[in-house]
């Protein structure tokens, strides 16, 4: 009896550890999943903001950020914000060129 109780509970142990393996590989490849469409999401956004529709250039990403640096007061709070977002946006787009 005690034989085949150890036996029971060592595949029902065996059973416990794999299922746990199953469910962390799909909640694993859930958040791989949700970081890619929040990185597309981000460069639509991006995009938008350039005013840039794929493909482009290295050349027509860096004219359009010296005109969006241009139209920003660097002297405010509000300023200082937006160039990071430029250069935040700008960085994302730098990898998507002529892709």
């Amino acid at each position: 009896m005690n034989k085949m109780l150890y036996t029971l509970l060592s595949n029902n142990i065996i059973f416990c550890t794999l299922l746990i393996v199953w469910s962390l590989s799909g909640v694993i490849g859930g958040i791989a999943l949700f970081l890619f469409l929040l990185m597309k999401r981000d460069v639509t956004k991006a995009l938008h903001y350039y005013c840039l529709k794929k493909p482009f250039t290295q050349q027509e990403l860096e004219e359009k950020k010296r005109i969006l640096i241009k139209t920003v007061n660097a002297n405010s709070d509000d300023g200082i914000e937006e160039i990071e977002k430029i250069n935040q946006y700008y960085d994302l787009l730098k990898d998507q060129i002529n892709k």
